[in-house]
C-alpha cells in the first residue's frame, strides 16, 4: 500500500478508532492535509466500540493511506495489544517514516513503543484529555502514570490542547518536565455551524415544538460523561417550575431535551427517562453525522461530564452562536472568556456566570438546574453569550491555525535533530527523546 516519496518527510499518525469524536476528526483533517509538496502522511487505526459510531472519512480523503489494524481497539486485550504493536511495527518498516505523532492513550501506548522498536526519529504524542481521573481504580491509575512517565521521556514532544493541561500533566502527574509539553489548540471546520442558522428548520428536522425552550446533550452516553446528572436536573428544574405554575395563571414555556450520541448508558438513560416521567421532553437521536442541525435546533448545550480534555461539543456550540452550561472539569475553564461572577438564586443553587457561558461545579445537579433557568430566563444575555463564543471560536479553533501549528512542530523538531548532530532519516537517532527545549 505504501506509495513512498523518498524527497517528502513521512508522517504516520496513529489512532486507536475513528469514533465520531474531537481526536479523530483531527487525526483525519491532518493526515488529510499533510500530503502536500513537503509532508507524506499515513494514518493506522483501529476498530471503533460496539456501541460507537464510525467517523466518516471526509470528501477526496486519501484512503488508501489508511492502515486498519483492528485489534488496535479502546479495550485494553493483552494477546490483542501484543498483536497490535507487531503489526504496527510491520506498517513502521514499510513506510520508514521520520515522525510517528500517536492520538490517545491506547495508540499512544502501542504507537510509540513501535516507533522506538523500529528505530522511528522523531515521537510526538497527543492527550486530547487522559485516563488520570475518573476512569480506573487507584491502582490502576498509578500504573498507567508509571508507563506514561517512562513513554514520555523517549518521546520528543508531548502536544497538549490547552495550559491547564499541560499543568496537569506536567506539576501534578508528573508525566514529563514542562518544556516537553507544546501546547496546540483543536482546530476544526466551523463554517458549517457558523452558517446554519436556520432554527425552525432544524427543529422541524427532529420533530421538535418551535416554541419549545430546547436542551442539547451531545456525547457518548458512558460513565465518564455523567449524562444521568443532566435528567436530575432537568427533574429538579421542572419541579421548580411546576410550583411556579400552580402560583401564577400564566402558561409556561415547554421545555425539552434532545440527547444526541451512543454509548454503553443509552439503554440505563432511556429507562430512567420513562421512571422520571420524562419520555415526552426527553428524546433520543443517536448518533448525527450533521451535528450543525443539532446546534441550530437548541437553545443551550450542556456538557454534565467528570473529566474533559478540551470538548469539542462546546467550541462547535459557540461556533453556532449557542450559550453552554458546562461542569467546571478538564480543560473546560480554559475555553471560558471574561471573569466568571458566582450567583446563588433564590432555590440555593450556585453557578458562574461567564460571558460565553455558565459553569457549574461536577455532580451539581442543583447548580445545573439553576444554571438552565437563569438562561431560560434571560434570553438576550443568552444571545450575547452565543455571539461572543462564536467569535472566539472563530478566532481560536479554526483548522487552519491548526494546520499551521503542527506543520511548525514537525519543521522545528526535524531542525534540531540535525542542529544535534544527529539525521532526520528514518533508522539514524540521537539518544531518544532528548531533544532540548
Amino acid at each position: 500500500m505504501a506509495d513512498l516519496d523518498q524527497q517528502k518527510i513521512r508522517v504516520v499518525r496513529i489512532i486507536a478508532r475513528l469514533n465520531v469524536g474531537g481526536p479523530a476528526k483531527q487525526a483525519l483533517f491532518l493526515t488529510q492535509s499533510l500530503n502536500n509538496q513537503v509532508f507524506q502522511s499515513y494514518l493506522i487505526a483501529g476498530a471503533v466500540g460496539a456501541n460507537e459510531e464510525n467517523l466518516a472519512f471526509p470528501p477526496s480523503f486519501p484512503e488508501n493511506r489508511v492502515y486498519s489494524i483492528p485489534m488496535l481497539g479502546r479495550e485494553i486485550s493483552w494477546w490483542q495489544d501484543i498483536r497490535a504493536f507487531f503489526e504496527i511495527s510491520k506498517v513502521l518498516k514499510t513506510i520508514r517514516p521520520h515522525i510517528v505523532h500517536t492520538h490517545t492513550a491506547k495508540a499512544g501506548t502501542l504507537g510509540r513503543l513501535a516507533a522506538m522498536w523500529t528505530s522511528v526519529p522523531i515521537k510526538i504524542h497527543t492527550f486530547h484529555g487522559h485516563v488520570f481521573k475518573g476512569y480506573f481504580s487507584r491502582w490502576k491509575t498509578s500504573f498507567f502514570i508509571f508507563i506514561e512517565k517512562i513513554l514520555a521521556y523517549f518521546t520528543d514532544r508531548i502536544v497538549v490542547l490547552s495550559e491547564s493541561q499541560r499543568r496537569d500533566l506536567a506539576q501534578t502527574f508528573k508525566i514529563a518536565p514542562s518544556w516537553k509539553f507544546q501546547v496546540i489548540p483543536l482546530g476544526f471546520n466551523l463554517s458549517p455551524f457558523i452558517s446554519h442558522g436556520a432554527r425552525s428548520s432544524s427543529r422541524i428536522r427532529f420533530g421538535i415544538e418551535l416554541k419549545s425552550f430546547v436542551i442539547g446533550f451531545i456525547g457518548r452516553l458512558v460513565p465518564i460523561k455523567n449524562p444521568f446528572l443532566l435528567l436530575e436536573a432537568y427533574d429538579q428544574a421542572k419541579a421548580w417550575r411546576q410550583r411556579k405554575r400552580a402560583a401564577s395563571v400564566e402558561n409556561l414555556q415547554p421545555w425539552s431535551v434532545i440527547v444526541v450520541g451512543g454509548g454503553e448508558l443509552h439503554d440505563a438513560m432511556q429507562s430512567e427517562v420513562l421512571a422520571r416521567g420524562l419520555s415526552q421532553q426527553v428524546v433520543f437521536y443517536g448518533w448525527q453525522h450533521e451535528v450543525q442541525h443539532v446546534h441550530a435546533a437548541v437553545n443551550v448545550v450542556v456538557l454534565t461530564s467528570l473529566n474533559e480534555g478540551t470538548p469539542v461539543a462546546l467550541i462547535e456550540a459557540m461556533a453556532a452562536s449557542k450559550p453552554f452550561i458546562a461542569t467546571n472539569v478538564g480543560g473546560v475553564a480554559d475555553l471560558m472568556i471574561g471573569e466568571g461572577k458566582r450567583k446563588v438564586d433564590d432555590t440555593g443553587g450556585s453557578y458562574v456566570i461567564f460571558r460565553n457561558g455558565i459553569l457549574v461545579d461536577s455532580q451539581d445537579s442543583h447548580g445545573l438546574a439553576s444554571a438552565l433557568l437563569y438562561v431560560f430566563s434571560h434570553p438576550d444575555e443568552a444571545q450575547e453569550m452565543g455571539r461572543v463564543g462564536r467569535d472566539y471560536a472563530v478566532k481560536h479553533f479554526d483548522e487552519s491555525r491548526l494546520l499551521g501549528d503542527v506543520r511548525a512542530l514537525y519543521q522545528d523538531l526535524l531542525a534540531q535533530k540535525k542542529r544535534q548532530g544527529g539525521s532526520a532519516e528514518y533508522g539514524n537517532l540521537n539518544r531518544p527523546g532528548r531533544l532540548s527545549q
